[in-house]
């Protein structure tokens, strides 16, 4: 019954189907989005991520200030 409700309502608002072509139906959950039981477990994976992507920064800013010392040196 609830969709029949959906699309008699979405022909109110949005008109018929033009050319057999008809908006994409809702089933239930949204996609891209993580279940909420998932959603610690990536937070720890980014967790133990980030002193790992920190320390690959210090490196690279290290790096770019020694070339550009010995560059200045010259």
């Amino acid at each position: 019954m609830s969709a029949r409700v959906g699309d008699i309502v979405g022909d109110i608002v949005s008109g018929p189907a033009v050319n057999g072509a008809e908006p994409a139906r809702f089933t239930g959950e949204p996609r891209g989005t993580v279940p909420w039981h998932e959603q610690d477990r990536l937070r720890e994976q980014v967790r133990e991520l980030a002193p790992v992507l920190i320390g690959v920064g210090a490196v690279l800013a290290v790096g770019a200030a020694v070339a550009l010392w010995r560059r200045r040196r010259r």
